[in-house]
């Protein structure tokens, strides 16, 4: 057994019915047939501007109006008084069931002119199955009707005629001469009704249209065959054999017959038409000929269809958005109506703050943004002037998201607004977050002595580090995306791009090389680069390395071999001097060392 509901669940469904009332009643408002909603007790609860120029009533008048009311006057079409349980209403309550095509006259109040509508009516039930209400359409067919009755006059006028003289094939061409006389008349009310009249003589099987009927079918007496058979070739195939059908029937029961079809015009237009035909028969029962009248009921049709097809959408979209707004993740998805106030509101975030997202219905932007509703009316209007917008609040403790869209009528105008109000707290924590390390890290970068860079397959910087300003006056911005050659000495290059394409071959390839660099003031520094291969890696794809600036060792070291070539130039000049004079001291030594030698001897 299902729980009864509680107060708040019935509120809930009370605003919710009142809010498809009103996106209803601006469709049903416009509708160029009649409608008019009827309670439980005939009671008349809705009413739309052509029912109140049909019924020659205004809103007021209507409004509360029953089916029993003596103001209200209906005749059947044989023009007798109709009583109150043959009323469309009342038919619809006594027997449940719809009512299609139901033909009254009706009798306004002011006059005594009778206006003509076709009657559609159809109950709605409650979960109970009980008739909670009666919505009945209707469409004004007074014109059609006069020229039904001008015709059923003639009918029986050129029945008479042909009851009298049928003996006769003179008499018989008398009450066609007759009928020849209004056929200027005719034409021109066949043309305001969109009707046509036709006859066929069966015995020569010859078929007569009048001018009406040829635009009916958009054909021009030239482009067809008058037969039957031609008549038959112009009806949509899938109908062409229920209205032959119904023709040879009538040929057998002696009976008149009507029929709704369809035609297939030769561009490929279709076509609503309603037939009425009856045909003469002599004494021994041998049809004669046939005549009827064509109606052009394509606009009915189509504007009925278009009813259903838009009460359908309305419905679909109504689900369709309930779920959406019902399942959005971390949002609010609201409907804004034209006066700015909420007409409907829905999404995961009511749950998640214990909201009752009923409760904002109605609400102005005042009542719900407080001092952030100029903001918010500001991209609003926008949006009701045809405009997408984006915009962001924190609001409530919280930062949230707005996307609006306009939402077109029939008529192409916004009437309506759809905003989406996501809860991106968490994302803008991430992102303060993530920004914070990103300046811790650049800090970091910034002051080690070293730039780090990233080379991509072609040797197109895909990352310098902050730091190459301070070091080489570069921006990162000046060299990202340009080639790492462009700053390489010309005498250096071949070297340095036979060791870059060395590295590129070997996934987690090293190296270490020293080149001269480029700085922004145009001079050439001495860098040592070390490098890895990390194309491979989904984070990096590109070579990393780290280069700094050598060019104090690289000085000194050239300082240094200077020195030590000089010094050994100075070894070898000393040791040529050495030996020189070591040469010109033993000369005239040799001459005392022999003298001594000399004296060393006895005698």
């Amino acid at each position: 057994m299902n729980p009864k509901p509680t107060y708040k669940e019935l509120q809930s469904e009370l605003i919710k019915l009142k809010q498809n009332k009103s996106e209803y009643k601006s469709t049903i408002e416009n509708l160029p047939v009649g409608v008019v909603v009827h309670a439980a007790d005939t009671s008349i609860i809705l009413s739309n501007q052509k029912a109140h120029e049909i019924l020659g009533l205004t809103k007021e008048q209507m409004e509360g109006k029953t089916a029993i009311d003596p103001t209200w006057k209906f005749i059947h079409e044989d023009k007798s008084v109709m009583k109150v349980e043959n009323y469309p209403v009342s038919k619809v309550i006594s027997t449940k069931k719809p009512l299609n095509d139901y033909i009254i006259g009706i009798i306004k109040p002011d006059n005594d002119n009778v206006t003509w509508v076709n009657i559609k009516a159809m109950p709605i039930f409650n979960a109970k199955k009980d008739i909670e209400k009666i919505i009945v359409n209707f469409i004004d067919i007074t014109k059609r009707k006069i020229f039904e009755h001008e015709l059923q006059e003639q009918n029986e006028e050129y029945a008479t005629l042909n009851e009298e003289y049928k003996t006769t094939n003179e008499e018989l061409l008398i009450a066609k001469e007759k009928s020849e006389e209004n056929k200027e008349k005719l034409k021109e009310v066949q043309q305001i009704a969109l009707l046509g009249n036709w006859e066929l003589d069966l015995a020569n099987n010859k078929l007569s249209w009048s001018d009406e009927i040829y635009r009916i079918f958009d054909l021009k007496p030239q482009e067809f065959e008058a037969t039957y058979e031609s008549f038959l070739n112009n009806i949509h195939p899938d109908d062409k054999e229920r209205v032959n059908e119904a023709y040879t029937n009538s040929l057998k029961t002696k009976l008149p017959y009507e029929i709704e079809h369809r035609l297939l015009l030769k561009n490929g237009e279709l076509k609503y038409v309603k037939e009425k035909c009856k045909t003469e028969f002599d004494k021994s029962g041998k049809p004669l000929f046939s005549t009827g009248i064509v109606i052009d009921i394509t606009k009915e049709k189509n504007t009925l269809e278009k009813l259903k097809k838009t009460k359908e959408k309305v419905e679909e979209n109504e689900r369709l958005l309930l779920k959406i707004a019902e399942n959005y993740p971390n949002s609010f998805v609201s409907i804004v109506e034209k006066d700015l106030t909420i007409g409907f509101t829905s999404g995961q975030e009511f749950k998640k703050l214990n909201l009752n997202p009923d409760s904002f219905i109605g609400l102005t932007l005042e009542q719900i943004f407080a001092e952030h509703s100029s903001t918010v009316r500001e991209y609003y209007l926008k949006t009701f002037k045809g405009e997408e917008t984006e915009f962001e609040l924190f609001i409530n403790n919280q930062y949230q998201l707005y996307k609006t869209v306009p939402l077109y009528d029939e008529k192409n105008e916004v009437t309506r607004i759809l905003s989406v109000v996501e809860n991106i707290t968490n994302r803008k924590k991430t992102e303060e977050a993530l920004r914070k390390s990103e300046a811790i890290k650049n800090t970091m970068v910034s002051n080690i002595g070293d730039v780090i860079v990233i080379i991509d397959q072609n040797g197109i910087n895909q990352y310098k580090s902050p730091n190459v300003k301070k070091l080489f006056g570069w921006t990162p911005e000046e060299l990202v995306g340009k080639s790492v050659w462009n700053n390489v000495y010309p005498d250096d290059l071949e070297a340095a791009q036979s060791f870059f394409s060395k590295i590129a071959t070997q996934p987690e390839a090293t190296g270490r090389t020293e080149l001269r660099y480029k700085r922004k003031d145009r001079k050439f520094v001495w860098i040592e680069i070390s490098v890895i291969n990390l194309l491979h890696d989904k984070d990096i794809q590109g070579i990393l390395g780290n280069y700094r600036d050598i060019s104090e060792r690289k000085n000194a070291a050239q300082e240094l071999i200077a020195a030590k070539e000089k010094a050994e130039e100075s070894d070898k000049l000393k040791s040529a001097f050495l030996a020189n004079m070591s040469h010109e001291i033993r000369t005239p030594m040799n001459g005392i060392l022999g003298f001594a030698g000399l004296l060393k001897e006895p005698n």
